[in-house]
């Protein structure tokens, strides 16, 4: 018996959807200096989700990702990777309470495009691209380099 219920495009999109709750979590939980472990085990864990979705993606659906999908992704991996490695680098400065918050919320922008980009690739998942889909891609690119 198969283990799956649900179609192949609905975990895929359950996939993105829980990427995006962490971006959200994470975004959210930012200036708390007692949740930087967490915070960086969140963004981790997200990233191991991002790169196994091209492969399951395929083992699910016995077809290649869509292209803007597929550019999508590696741009997610970069996103996770950097705002990981800003958020070690923050955590090694080893800031008090007290000084913490101010300095994670210069990484809060980051995040909110992270979601941006994660919310655009739920809706790529479900529909074709247009070209508005492909100037966001862009911009997104831009901003999350």
């Amino acid at each position: 018996m198969w283990p799956f219920t649900r179609n192949p495009e609905s975990r895929m999109h359950h996939r993105i959807l829980a990427r995006l709750r962490l971006a959200y979590l994470v975004t959210e939980d930012l200036p708390a200096h007692d949740l930087q472990a967490q915070n960086l085990r969140q963004i981790g864990t997200a990233l191991q989700l991002a790169n196994d979705d091209p492969v399951l993606f395929q083992s699910w659906n016995g077809t290649a990702m869509p292209t803007a999908l597929a550019h999508a992704i590696p741009l997610e991996q970069r996103a996770w990777q950097s705002w990981g490695n800003e958020l070690h680098e923050l955590a090694k400065q080893q800031f008090t309470a007290l000084y913490f918050p101010a300095e994670a919320r210069k990484l809060e922008a980051r995040g909110k495009a992270l979601q941006e980009l994660l919310h655009l690739e739920a809706l790529l998942l479900t529909r074709q691209t247009t070209s508005a889909d492909n100037a966001a891609l862009d911009r997104l690119a831009k901003v999350l380099a």
